[in-house]
């Protein structure tokens, strides 16, 4: 986990120079995601401790934007009630029309995505995460390894899509 940190931080610094809103917003949602990815993977619960401190560190992310810049202020709170709004509202969807599909795990998990990340990186990463996940099913189910009926856990597939966004976007 350090190791990938590490590596995100200087090819996000170092590549793209990044400003540091960006960044800090990149790291404190790979931090998040980390122990969310690991206990999805292994026990399918992704832990509401952690989701409440990357909630609690996207709200302190936000007020500190709207310091540093009060003339944004509306955009930012626009902005980022937009991403959470359609995040969670697109997982409870997907919870009510396939209730054993999507847990509430993951409809806090991109909760707190939409608040971290913002509208800009937020689709960015839902789309590589379905991507990912998407090859990955197919290849399940190709190999006989799972049937329609299995589940997946999609934290880790989140992780890997912020990776993925993080290093081919920049932001």
């Amino acid at each position: 986990m350090i190791v990938s940190q590490i590596i995100l931080a200087l090819i996000l610094l170092e590549f793209y120079g990044l400003d540091q809103p960006a960044f800090l917003r990149t790291l404190l949602m790979c931090s998040i995601l980390w122990p969310c990815a690991w206990s999805d993977a292994q026990a399918y619960l992704i832990p509401n401790r952690v989701l409440f401190v990357g909630f609690a560190g996207g709200m302190l992310l936000l007020a500190a934007q709207i310091l540093l810049d009060p003339s944004q202020t509306k955009w930012l709170l626009i902005s980022t009630g937009i991403a959470v709004g359609a995040m969670m509202l697109g997982t409870l969807l997907c919870k009510i029309v396939s209730p054993k599909a999507v847990g509430m795990g993951d409809v806090k998990l991109l909760g707190v995505m939409g608040l971290i990340l913002g509208m800009d990186l937020a689709w960015n990463v839902l789309f590589c995460a379905l991507l990912v996940m998407f090859a990955y099913c197919v290849f399940l189910l190709l190999t006989k390894r799972a049937t329609r009926e299995d589940s997946v856990p999609f934290a880790p597939f989140v992780l890997i899509g912020l990776l993925a966004a993080a290093i081919l976007t920049g932001a």
